[in-house]
């Protein structure tokens, strides 16, 4: 077995190599930066159920023709597998533990990527669908504009429509997300009658209290209940499709494209029982934390990209892309240099279940390192010869298991670090500890708090 070739960073020099690895390529393809900047997340968007990914199901039309024009990244690794970490990440650059406090919300010290834009004569608007991105998390920082009722893509595509035609300028950065894939799957029903079965008369109920039943009873789904689980899922992300490309569609016919980059995104997957819950409640690279990625911007080539990115890496790219000097501290790494054809030195993605948990992973182009210390368990995964990651080999290649660990543990101590730099720059903030009643209704519907 080939040993691996990752450096592990002596714990002297983390904050050193923390504050370097955000150092941009200033030899981007461009000689004149992007006058606009559009950013999309669809919530729980698992890259291998669209077609540009090698799905089967034409589930995304609309974004598998959007892939053919850009750079489209293969293995991109969300940081964690939920809403609220992956986004500080999306956001920051950062690892979720160095930007998020205790109650969960945004450290309002840490600088965001509206932010930079802002500061930098970009307005700075925001469309999101409620739940986990609202701003009473912190997700509003940076932004002039900031809505985020939970209205559904639909009428998100039409208030940002709205809002671009009423409030022209040179240079904007939009920020899009949706919850429409996301649990209730509650596609509307001729997207649903696309991919299911019209004679289903099963007890399926689209909720995450539900996943968690099954789970309790250790039953699994009958085969016909799991096709419909999925079947609804798939609905979700063309129902998702179709609303996007026809927001695209809307964008180009008015001109803003030409001038534009757009990238596309997710915070993270969704499992169906690959390895035992349903949902994404695990840190599991294929289905939970592998999410699309895809840059495009106007005489960028068309490119497929192999090797394994993170999310940290879309705030250093889009400054990279701006000419703009990259956040201070960030732990991304700038793309730019896969847009001229060249590849990047091999570096591992970190990913973590949220900022008080114990568990956490380190993904390389073969190998997965999975460790929960609240129950002192280590799991290696060789992705090359089992991609569905069930075949625990810590014990067959304990010095490929004691590499990754290493590396695991110096990622989390230069997190630490940067969450007390942090939190010392920040003012006082808490997440209030009862929530608004409009807000837990939300999150109860999305299924993040029992009823």
């Amino acid at each position: 077995m080939p040993g691996l070739r990752l450096r592990v960073i002596p714990i002297a020099a983390l904050v050193l190599v923390v504050s370097s690895l955000g150092l941009a390529v200033r030899t981007g393809p461009h000689a004149k930066a992007p006058r606009h900047v559009v950013l999309i997340s669809l919530d729980t968007l698992r890259a291998d159920h669209l077609g540009a990914y090698g799905y089967e199901r034409s589930t995304s039309p609309q974004l598998d023709a959007f892939a053919k024009q850009s750079v489209v990244f293969r293995r991109a690794v969300a940081q964690g597998s939920s809403t609220i970490p992956s986004h500080a990440s999306l956001f920051t650059g950062q690892y979720a533990s160095a930007v998020l406090s205790d109650m969960g919300g945004m450290l309002p010290g840490v600088t965001t990527l509206a932010e930079v834009l802002s500061k930098n004569g970009y307005a700075t608007w925001g469309f999101v669908d409620g739940g986990n991105v609202r701003g009473d998390f912190g997700f509003d920082q940076g932004f002039d504009h900031y809505e985020d009722d939970r209205v559904g893509i639909e009428v998100l595509v039409r208030r940002a429509e709205e809002w671009i035609e009423s409030h022209p300028r040179e240079n904007f950065f939009l920020f899009l997300h949706t919850y429409d894939i996301h649990t209730p799957y509650k596609a509307p029903a001729e997207y649903v009658r696309q991919f299911g079965d019209p004679d289903y008369k099963g007890g399926f109920r689209p909720n995450t209290m539900y996943f968690r039943a099954v789970e309790k009873a250790g039953n699994g789904l009958g085969e016909k209940e799991h096709a419909e689980v999925v079947a609804r899922y798939d609905a979700g992300i063309l129902y998702t499709d179709e609303r996007v490309g026809g927001f695209l569609t809307w964008l180009g016919e008015r001109h803003l494209l030409e001038d534009a980059l757009v990238v596309i995104t997710s915070d993270h997957g969704e499992e169906f029982l690959e390895h035992g819950r349903l949902g994404h409640q695990q840190l599991f690279l294929d289905p939970n934390l592998r999410v699309p990625l895809l840059f495009r911007y106007p005489g960028l080539p068309p490119a497929v990209v192999g090797d394994t990115v993170e999310l940290t890496d879309v705030v250093p790219t889009i400054l990279d892309l701006l000419k703009l000097e990259p956040l201070a501290h960030g732990v991304g790494r700038s793309l730019s240099p896969y847009f001229e054809g060249r590849s990047r030195p091999e570096r591992a993605a970190f990913s973590e279940k949220g900022v008080a948990s114990k568990e956490s992973t380190l993904i390389t182009d073969q190998y997965q390192l999975l460790v929960n210390r609240a129950a002192a368990e280590v799991r290696l995964y060789d992705l090359r010869d089992d991609p569905g990651a069930t075949r625990n080999v810590a014990a067959r290649y304990p010095e490929v298991a004691a590499e990754l660990a290493a590396e695991l543990d110096s990622r989390k101590v230069a997190a630490a670090l940067l969450r007390a730099e942090n939190i010392d720059a920040s003012r006082v903030w808490k997440r209030p500890k009862v929530l608004r009643e409009k807000v837990r209704k939300e999150l109860e519907a999305l299924g993040y708090l029992e009823p």
